[in-house]
């Protein structure tokens, strides 16, 4: 008689697995990842010597980590005891994970790798494996793939739609009822876009297809091969052979010891949508576009099942950056003061990074001068004001000949471009080689991005960590630009242009003549005019002098003159060099009397070499400068005086930039019209009927010829 029947199982001795493989499996690339990986005993016996193995390839199948051998390992150590039992080794039911902390930063990856699809190799055995063979090697090793990209679809549920035959959990499709998973439209700011999909499948009788379609609506196109060289297709399992490459998913996923596969495909491979060398056309670019998996039933039952992992697009491009947009794209400036104060505008540039790796933007910044900006060199020599630059980090400003060429052994002698630069400093630096100190002409472009210059590497130094950004992002960057001198800063429309550079990819990454980075500076044209307080002697007695004419005598026999007062304003920008203010005549023609002005840091000065009016002076009064100038009749044109009448009106205008040398926003606010009597003085003895009218008229005259009329605003 049995009393007891004892069942037992097959239990291995010597076995282990790899229960757990963790790190960023989908990242933007550059970075540096932990790996983590954890191994259990299964077997009776305690494992000794475990050693873990860890190796990642690219999608060629090259190593790219480690670099320096075939395989990073870990052996766990030989007194590893938790239980604290005398037993070392893995025993079952134990677990020792091998990470950074544990096996140091050799178990860290992803530093310096391009974006791209990877795979991670891991494997775990003992030192005595042939001899003592584990008994159950399918989990000592385990493949994950690595995806290093921006995202340009996630496999978020926000971002798909189940139809018919789908269901969550990630994503299930029946197999029995037709229908798509479809994503939501996308923005493909990466130019290599890749599908990525993990999938776990086992179908018969049924198949899925993945579509790719511009914009959100029109035709849907097949995805087919995952590269341009058309070696693979997207539903090819990596590393499996094929007789006939697979157009869909079905079949089995089963495949080196695991169920679930990644696969993948560049979109710029897509016949509809390739430029014929596996690129994107560029009307796809920075456009949207939308993906979905179809499961059709091929047969009249149950087709099996498809489930898709996190299906994704990512960006693989791996340097990109563009202009976003520059603030304000127009904006009001004046020169500096060479001796007061400086004027600084600032415009903010904002940039993308539309590549796969994080990056930090470096603005290329050019302010172009308007047309025939002439300027004077210290030395006499006319020039072109061309543009404002940075060579580095130091500002030039570039000028051009007028005539073609600058003589005096400054031209370069190969002939060609004969621009030359000014720094900062004043020193120009001539096409021939040579170098003189000139004028500062006080333009500087304060840059950021290349402030900290490298001049071997002929870069930027390398911007600290907060300065980069991940991709899809995107960076300001605040461009001080101070305006120079009047001299160097021509009044008209200035052209600014701003251009993005990769500080990764500094010398291949680019943008030229990007038109969302177009903006102006207006630097005004002077407004001169004549200011609302006008003075000037508008009546005066006098009689005829033989051989001179008349003259005037009111204020004295001492004072000939006719006096003028008022206030040159400029409303517009400051003035560069010296123009002439004074008198014209009834006809607008100017006359002798004129005063030379110039503008200094404390207001209007008087250039002697262009007056001829006498008495010229700047007079202050209060917060107001006013130019002041006499005249005598005769330089006034008076000499007739009143004639054979009592009194004579004469008319002339007060005027500034007399000679029109100052270019003007407003040319017709510059004269201010006045009328001056001259006024006949009675010498004979009047009767005593006469004596008191001429008394009066002699005393009434001669007081409003001894002061000065103010012109009064109306």
């Amino acid at each position: 008689m049995i009393d007891d029947i004892y069942v037992i199982g097959n239990e291995y001795r010597n076995n282990f697995d790899i229960i757990s493989v963790e790190t960023d499996r989908y990242a933007a690339s550059g970075g540096d990842h932990d790996l983590s990986i954890t191994v259990k005993g299964i077997g009776l016996e305690a494992q000794e010597g475990v050693t873990v193995y860890a190796q990642i390839t690219d999608s060629n199948g090259i190593r790219v980590w480690p670099t320096d051998r075939s395989f990073n390992f870990f052996e766990i150590p030989s007194d590893f005891d938790p239980d604290d039992n005398g037993i070392s080794g893995l025993e079952k039911g134990q677990t020792f994970t091998v990470n950074p902390s544990t096996a140091g930063d050799d178990w860290t990856w992803g530093s310096g790798f391009a974006p791209g699809i990877y795979n991670l190799r891991v494997s775990a055995w003992r030192p005595d494996e042939i001899q003592v063979p584990d008994e159950n090697p399918a989990n000592n090793r385990k493949t994950v793939t690595l995806v290093l990209g921006a995202t340009l679809l996630s496999g978020d549920p926000e971002n798909w739609n189940m139809g018919n035959g789908w269901s969550s959990g990630s994503y299930v499709w029946d197999g029995v009822n037709d229908g798509s998973l479809t994503s939501e439209s996308f923005m493909v700011w990466n130019s290599r876009p890749f599908l990525v999909v993990e999938a776990e499948y086992d179908l018969t009788d049924a198949s899925v297809k993945a579509q790719v379609r511009a914009g959100s609506s029109g035709a849907w196109y097949n995805i087919k091969w995952r590269a341009a060289d058309q070696l693979s297709t997207l539903y090819s399992i990596p590393s499996a052979n094929y007789t006939q490459l697979p157009d869909s998913w079905t079949g089995s996923s089963s495949f080196d010891n695991s169920t679930s596969q990644t696969f993948f495909a560049d979109l710029g491979t897509v016949e509809q949508l390739t430029d014929g060398s596996g690129n994107l056309q560029d009307q796809y670019v920075r456009n949207s576009m939308q993906i979905r998996l179809t499961g059709t039933n091929t047969g009249s039952g149950d087709g099996g099942t498809f489930t898709a992992f996190y299906p994704s697009v990512f960006g693989l491009d791996d340097y990109s950056v563009d202009v976003k947009d520059i603030s304000p794209t127009t904006q009001n400036g004046e020169p500096s003061s060479s001796t007061g104060d400086e004027v600084t505008r600032t415009y903010t540039v904002k940039v993308n990074n539309y590549g796969a790796a994080s990056d930090s933007a470096v603005v290329d910044f050019v302010i172009t001068a308007p047309a025939n900006s002439f300027v004077t060199l210290m030395d006499g020599t006319s020039a072109i004001m061309d543009s404002i630059i940075q060579q580095g980090r130091n500002t030039y400003v570039t000028i051009k000949p007028i005539s073609g060429s600058w003589g005096s052994g400054r031209d370069a002698t190969s002939g060609g471009d004969q621009t030359a630069y000014i720094g900062e400093d004043g020193l120009i630096q001539w096409p021939s080689g040579t170098e003189e100190y000139a004028q500062s002409t006080g333009w500087k472009i304060n840059n950021p991005t290349k402030s900290s210059w490298d001049a071997v590497a002929n870069r930027p130094m390398e911007p600290s960590a907060s300065n980069f950004v991940n991709p899809g992002s995107t960076q300001s960057v605040n461009i001080d630009v101070t305006i120079g001198y009047a001299g160097w800063a021509p009044p008209d429309t200035y052209s600014i242009q701003a251009d993005a550079r990769s500080w990764s990819d500094y010398d291949n990454t680019f943008t030229s003549g990007d038109s969302d980075g177009q903006a102006t500076m207006v630097i005004a044209k002077p407004d001169l005019s004549i200011g609302s307080d006008v003075r000037y002697i508008s009546h005066a007695t006098g009689f005829g002098e033989s051989g001179v004419g008349w003259v005037k005598k009111t204020g004295g026999s001492d004072d000939p003159y006719f006096s003028f007062m008022f206030e040159v304003v400029n409303s517009g920008t400051e003035t560069v060099g010296s123009f002439k203010v004074g008198l014209l005549d009834f006809e607008s023609n100017p006359m002798g009397v004129q005063v030379g002005l110039y503008w200094t840091s404390s207001g209007w000065a008087i250039d002697a070499s262009k007056t001829t009016a006498t008495g010229a002076d700047i007079i202050s009064e209060g917060n107001k400068k006013y130019v002041f100038f006499q005249a005598t009749a005769s330089e006034l044109g008076m000499s007739d005086g009143p004639g054979d009448s009592t009194s004579g009106a004469y008319t002339f205008y007060l005027a500034v930039d007399t000679e029109e040398s100052v270019t003007e926003s407003n040319e017709n606010n510059n004269r201010v019209p006045i009328t001056i009597t001259a006024v006949k003085e009675v010498n004979t003895i009047p009767s005593f009927a006469l004596s008191m009218l001429g008394i009066t008229l002699s005393g009434l005259l001669a007081a409003i010829g001894m002061s000065l009329r103010r012109k009064e605003e109306e």
